[in-house]
């Protein structure tokens, strides 16, 4: 198994050189160098079969050392133009488990978003706030219930016109575990990154759009080994039907359903929900220019 939750991920998978119709991708630095922005779409159907990606917006944030201020911003600023027009009134789901620690960067982010629906429309109209309400719904092993299940309803009573949706993802590559957040306008299928998927969250199953932001926690045993005998096979006479013979041995091994995470996971996964939470806020209104 391969999981790619990163759309630029997909992308990488085939060669950079080649052409992909239907995919556009876009990267440059931050202003200060710190981060690095790669805005790719999905424009076609046929972009779509090629990469395994649902057609739509996907911004990819990638942190370096000291590039939460960048990471924050950039998220702001995307969230600012994925939620356009004049939309008022958002739900902020946080996916996840929060026992778990590399499950937990939508519980965690939520704990520091600031719910504002409770206020009078003037009150809102005065500070120039969006009315966001908040929701950690858990997962099916706690709850017994699909979270579409419980997100549709509040959905159609409190008259959301935006759902924004935050979760853990998995990686194919080590180094982005912990430090890159993807933001997407196409939904996001919750327990999806782990092999675990659930009912989908998009405008089709919720009725509005849904906005998904997302963080590699986890990359698959099984990717990191490949990786590993790829290169140390490479270039080497004959090695084709070993390296055959070996990538067959650990599909078919327990390996498959290994996940991996980095030792300094909750460090990771608490500043990355504290950087979600934030551009969530700026976004909101609350502490902002609005």
């Amino acid at each position: 198994m391969e999981q790619m939750d990163l759309a630029l991920e997909a992308r990488e998978k085939i060669h950079k050189d080649v052409e992909i119709p239907g995919v556009t991708l876009k990267s440059y630095p931050s202003e200060s160098g710190r981060a690095k922005i790669s805005n790719l779409r999905v424009i076609s159907e046929e972009g779509r079969q090629r990469i395994g990606k649902e057609i739509g917006n996907y911004v990819t944030i990638e942190l370096e050392q000291g590039g939460e201020l960048d990471a924050e911003k950039y998220l702001y600023q995307e969230l600012k133009a994925l939620c356009g027009g004049e939309k008022r009134r958002y739900l902020i789901v946080g996916l996840g488990n929060r026992e778990i620690t590399s499950d937990a960067i939508g519980p965690y982010a939520i704990e520091s978003v600031y719910a504002t629906s409770h206020f009078s429309e003037k009150t809102l109209k005065k500070n120039r706030w969006k009315a966001i309400s908040v929701l950690s719904p858990g997962v099916m092993a706690q709850t017994g219930m699909e979270v579409q299940k419980i997100i549709k309803p509040l959905v159609e009573q409190m008259k959301i016109e935006q759902v924004i949706a935050i979760d853990s993802l998995a990686a194919r590559n080590v180094s982005r575990l912990g430090n890159t957040i993807q933001i997407t306008d196409t939904g996001i299928c919750p327990g999806g990154g782990i092999g675990n998927a659930r009912k989908e969250l998009n405008k089709d199953t919720l009725g509005v759009e849904v906005i998904a932001i997302g963080v590699p926690t986890v990359v698959y045993a099984e990717t990191i080994v490949r990786d590993y005998v790829e290169i140390g096979l490479k270039n080497k006479p004959g090695s084709g039907g070993q390296m055959a013979e070996w990538m067959e041995e650990i599909k078919n091994s327990s390996m498959e359903d290994l996940l991996v995470t980095g030792k300094d996971v909750n460090l990771q996964v608490r500043k990355m929900s504290k950087i979600i939470a934030a551009a969530c806020n700026h976004f909101s209104g609350i502490g902002s220019e609005g």
